[in-house]
């Protein structure tokens, strides 16, 4: 499980580390790819990210086959170098324009990844008061 903030720099070659409180979880294989929030990057354990792939659709519907299309071809498997940095490449950065400063924020079964300024947006756009409130609307629909 993934939870907590964690602030961190890209170097000048766009490596960044994973906090060590989520890279042991993480593994050393792992997917990045983009996240449902705009500029941000989502990182997955691979086999949380499997489980994502076991919700079938029907191969006959166009539009869900396009969108599996979009989502699944928007991700990569990664891995770290021998010194625990992950490269962001310019294809994985397409998805979210990360800056020196970044932000990884656990979400539970992944991590996102976004740049401090988006992190900064993201904290005035939404109260802490009306996230509960969403989460309590979530909660409440999986208890029936």
């Amino acid at each position: 499980m993934f939870f907590g903030t964690y602030f961190h720099q890209m170097d000048s070659k766009n490596r960044i580390r994973i906090p060590s409180r989520f890279s042991k979880e993480l593994g050393t294989t792992y997917v990045i790819g983009r996240s449902a929030m705009e500029n941000t990057l989502a990182i997955y354990p691979l086999e949380a990210f499997k489980k994502i792939s076991q919700k079938k659709h029907s191969p006959f519907n166009r539009q869900a086959e396009m969108a599996y299309t979009l989502f699944f071809g928007s991700y990569f498997e990664v891995t770290e170098d021998g010194q625990g940095r992950l490269q962001i490449t310019e294809a994985i950065k397409k998805f979210a324009p990360l800056e020196k400063d970044i932000v990884f924020v656990g979400a539970e079964d992944h991590i996102n990844l976004m740049s401090k300024s988006q992190y900064d947006s993201l904290s005035q756009s939404l109260s802490y008061d009306d996230a509960l409130a969403i989460l309590d609307e979530q909660y409440e629909k999986h208890q029936d």
